[in-house]
């Protein structure tokens, strides 16, 4: 495999194109680019030879290729080279017309010091296939002198783009790097031999290169005492090779990509804070839209924002955790906008509010808006952290209600007026650091009914789902603007029986919950799942987990589409380091899987809005880790793959419109980058 600096122009979408007059630059859409001149009378000399070499008794000429001619060429060369599995070279194309005006294309790689001839196919088909002759530019005579050319044009290339990109600029070496060494042991493992060696030649740490192979093959392994990459499973060398080949076009290759895409300003759009581009999100059908752009979630998780922002001395902590999270991309925050009569609490009794407590979370939304981070705002929790139901129904008893479950919650009507009235309270407040009142404020992209709710006295789900419509419809009442969603875990229940197998066990069927029926309340905007295999099946890794995790998600994202015409978020997911048999590697492996399900609903116009990992925590917080933590600094690898999740995420947001058919194979440079495919 060899990297060098053609492969920049490949990574921007770009193949060099020869005609007598000029060179050019053909994009990823077929259209033609004038470059700098860089045509040189050497390649006459070997368009000459070639035609020779298929005159047969006729002359020969050289003429220019139409843009028609360039387009379907285009078509071909990415097929062949899909075919060779290898990465893209610096290729010259012309096409020769006989005296009798039969056409033939020419293309001759440099690189590889090859060339192809094909007949021209009937216009048409569609498609020119290159049915001719190949076969190596050696055997045409040509003199070593043209054929040293190569290294002369990808200077003037390397040059030019160094004019336009001066942060590109860098050395004129190239890299060979050698096959994967890969030996049997016994008959449950493969060891890729000389792993290390390669990571070094790609100067990349081998923690991160062994987590995106570990994850791309699904299975587990760890570096022995010999520096070998020990993997479970049997594996043949060509499976090490391909997911190398996908590790340097996702990782090595998109640096030149990114630059200069970030160089623009389409990138940043999404998140310019001035007129209209801090705008709404807003649904349409089974998108996510932010000025008719699409908008797919990579967010995260931290629940104890007020309460933090509340307290000077540790208000710098919730600052400290969105530049984190903005380091990496990540664009959306879930936390709580309550804390129901418990220490530092926003609502002390009903209808009573701490108003330091609630200049928290003013904090929290203005500093999320400086980050350029949108909030979800859970209204209220079904467990009894911060309060949640259980604190309304003792509140309802000491006003001498009659209730004695929490989950009275749901039909009590004094306490869902208790629950209204806080609605009413935190949609209406207007924000002391930025004075805009929070049903107007764009930084909150959605908000939450409660976290989890769950009605184990009515397994039918009738309570609940009365309660969901009441609630939505009030919500709706107040602020039209924002959407709304209502916080499920995303089990199955009654309604769709047929669905149950997808449950995790038998007694999620029974909680009163009912994935399909309550996202059909009126009102609620897209749907919420969780995915929490470490609690739902074993506490112990196993790659069950992994395999529930697949399942489990294309399940709810085909429901979404086909059945709720809705997007869904994956509200929380996560691994614990309290589960037995824990290690990052499981953890990245994990977080690898949920994000790749996320890309393949992309790639088909899917119903998969977006993941918000749990949870994010800055330093010095260890103290209030329930074992889901992710501190960034401390996990490199994970880091690392989150970042590459927004990246892509964000470019695809900034590149796409309402305007193409999202079940569109996107046929731009970004097409490789994003979805995995090898160059």
């Amino acid at each position: 495999m060899v990297l060098e600096r053609s492969h920049v122009l490949r990574a921007m979408g770009a193949v060099l194109i020869l005609d007598p007059n000029a060179w050019r630059a053909l994009d990823s859409r077929g259209v033609a680019h004038e470059l700098n001149p860089l045509y040189s009378a050497c390649t006459q000399e070997v368009l000459s030879r070639l035609a020779t070499a298929v005159t047969e008794d006729q002359a020969w000429g050289v003429s220019c290729c139409s843009q028609e001619d360039l387009d379907l060429l285009w078509l071909e060369k990415k097929k062949r080279e899909d075919s060779d599995g290898a990465l893209a070279s610096l290729c010259f194309y012309a096409k020769l017309q006989s005296e009798r005006k039969t056409e033939r294309f020419v293309c001759i790689d440099l690189q590889r010091g090859s060339f192809w001839i094909g007949h021209c196919c009937n216009r048409g088909s569609g498609v020119r296939r290159g049915e001719g002759m190949r076969g190596c530019l050696d055997s045409l005579n040509i003199p070593n002198g043209l054929l040293g050319l190569n290294d002369v044009l990808l200077g003037r290339v390397f040059n030019i783009l160094r004019e336009n990109n001066p942060e590109l600029a860098g050395d004129r070496r190239r890299t060979v790097m050698r096959p994967p060494q890969v030996l049997r042991e016994g008959t449950k493992k493969t060891v890729f031999v000389n792993f290390m060696d390669l990571c070094k030649t790609m100067r990349r740490q081998p923690e991160h290169v062994m987590t995106f192979l570990l994850a791309e093959m699904g299975t587990s392994g760890s570096v022995d005492g010999q520096h070998r990459l020990v993997v479970k499973g049997r594996f043949a060398p060509k499976t090490f090779g391909g997911i190398l080949r996908r590790y340097v076009s996702e990782y090595l290759l998109p640096i030149f990509l990114l630059m200069i895409i970030c160089s623009s300003s389409r990138i940043h759009e999404m998140g310019d804070l001035g007129g209209d581009g801090w705008a709404m999100v807003v649904r349409k059908g089974n998108q996510f839209m932010v000025n008719d752009q699409p908008f797919y979630v990579n967010g995260f998780n931290t629940y104890w924002l007020m309460v933090f922002a509340a307290d000077q001395s540790t208000r710098g902590k919730v600052s400290e955790v969105f530049q984190q999270a903005s380091s990496v991309g990540l664009g959306v925050c879930r936390t709580w906008a309550f804390n129901d009569g418990q220490w530092r609490a926003l609502q002390k009794s009903p209808a009573v509010y701490d108003e330091e407590v609630f200049k928290g979370l003013d904090f929290v939304i203005s500093e999320a808006r400086k980050h350029k981070i949108r909030l979800i705002l859970s209204l209220t929790n079904n467990w009894a952290a911060y309060g949640g139901k259980a604190q309304y129904v003792k509140w309802g008893k000491a006003a001498g209600l009659n209730v004695s479950s929490d989950d009275d919650f749901f039909s009590d009507p004094t306490l869902k007026s208790y629950y209204k009235a806080h609605v009413e309270k935190i949609l209406t407040r207007v924000n002391t650091f930025t004075n805009v009142t929070y049903k107007d404020d764009p930084t909150i992209f959605a908000w939450e009914l409660m976290n989890e709710p769950r009605c184990l006295s009515d397994p039918t789900g009738d309570r609940l789902q009365a309660w969901i419509q009441e609630m939505a419809l009030y919500v709706k009442s107040i602020d039209s603007r924002h959407l709304l969603e209502i916080g499920l875990e995303g089990f199955y229940g009654p309604s769709t029986p047929d669905r149950a197998p997808f449950n995790p066990n038998t007694f999620s069927t029974q909680v009163g919950t009912d994935f399909i029926r309550n996202h059909q309340a009126f009102g609620i905007d897209f749907a919420s799942v969780h995915i929490y295999a470490d609690s739902w099946i074993s506490q112990s890794i196993s790659d069950k987990h992994i395999q529930f995790t697949k399942t489990w998600m294309q399940a709810h994202m085909d429901d979404a589409e086909k059945t709720l015409g809705m997007p869904v978020i994956f509200g929380e997911f996560g691994v614990s380091a309290k589960d037995q048999g824990f290690n990052t590697s499981f953890r990245d492996t994990f977080i690898n899987t949920v994000y790749r399900a996320i890309l393949d609903s992309t790639k088909k116009g899917g119903s998969g809005g977006g993941t918000l990992v749990w949870q994010l925590f800055p330093n010095g917080t260890d103290y209030m880790d329930d074992g889901y933590a992710i501190v960034l600094s401390k996990s490199p690898s994970t880091s690392n793959i989150i970042s590459l999740q927004s990246t892509r995420l964000m470019l695809f947001n900034s590149l796409c419109s309402t305007k193409c058919h999202w079940s569109c194979k996107k046929k731009n440079a970004l097409e490789t980058f994003l979805y995995h495919e090898e160059l």
